[in-house]
């Protein structure tokens, strides 16, 4: 039997794009030839439906699935534009509700193992809240990778180094980098420092940047990916970072148009 992944997107700050790293990044997997599963665990503030346009196509949830009412194959929803490619949301939950709402570890592990194989999943990738706590936790203890997502501020790649001592602390150890909404233009101009510096202050390896894009910010707050728009650089970039997760070795700018790429490493 074949193997599946499961990785976590998470980061300690909101507003990253963690959700949005974590449907397009499924997206161009399964578009590569991979069967490919979207959890939701955003418990107080769930909004990967919203990013994937299915915000009205979905009757059960993760905690469904959990507590055995339905399986994985009849919760989760296909996506409209790859047929590898399905997602099962968080429950509606009140944000001050107790912990003990959540699925606990063993039934979210059984739930996610038996949607891999019955499926036939070859990864599956956790969207957890901006914040540290049970949720997170709870997908640590099933992943085998976790991808931090970071923006070019300072106080988000403060937020990543944060994210990823929490969790070396849960025995995740196998932890890479996103920089997201990259602002290639504040690097041009001097007001922010060039890729090779961000990595070296980094202390995580990184497996991607993703540039910004006010189209493709513009689109997801409307249920389209990378896919749907003209956003060349950003669908190369998620290519990309899927390549790299499938064990492929390639340049950190394949594909991209118009950007001078040694100004971008080194100013």
């Amino acid at each position: 039997m074949k193997r599946c992944r499961t990785i976590l997107i998470t980061s300690c700050k909101g507003g990253v794009g963690k959700s949005t790293v974590t449907a397009n990044l499924g997206y161009y997997l399964a578009e590569a030839g991979s069967r490919v599963l979207l959890v939701d665990c955003d418990f107080s503030n769930r909004c990967l439906d919203l990013i994937l346009g299915a915000e009205s196509s979905g009757l059960y949830d993760i905690s469904d699935v959990c507590r055995g009412t339905v399986p994985m194959s009849v919760a989760s929803v296909a996506d409209r534009r790859s047929s590898g490619l399905f997602s099962v949301s968080a429950p509606y939950l009140d944000p001050f509700s107790p912990d003990d709402s959540i699925p606990e570890e063993e039934s979210f592990k059984a739930a996610l193992e038996t949607a891999a194989r019955d499926m036939e999943l070859d990864y599956i990738l956790i969207d957890t809240p901006g914040a540290l706590g049970k949720p997170l936790e709870l997908a640590s203890s099933v992943s085998d990778t976790a991808l931090i997502v970071s923006t070019h501020h300072p106080t988000a790649l403060r937020a990543a180094d944060s994210s990823a001592s929490a969790l070396y602390s849960l025995g995740l150890r196998n932890c890479f980098l996103i920089i997201n909404e990259f602002d290639a233009e504040s690097v041009l101009v001097g007001n922010r420092v060039g890729i090779i510096e961000m990595i070296e202050k980094a202390v995580l390896p990184t497996i991607g940047i993703i540039p910004f894009s006010e189209e493709f910010a513009i689109g997801g707050e409307h249920g389209q990916l990378a896919s749907d728009l003209d956003c060349r650089n950003v669908t190369s970039a998620f290519r990309n970072i899927a390549a790299r997760i499938s064990g492929n070795s390639v340049p950190l700018f394949k594909g991209w148009k118009n950007i001078s790429r040694k100004k971008l490493l080194t100013r």
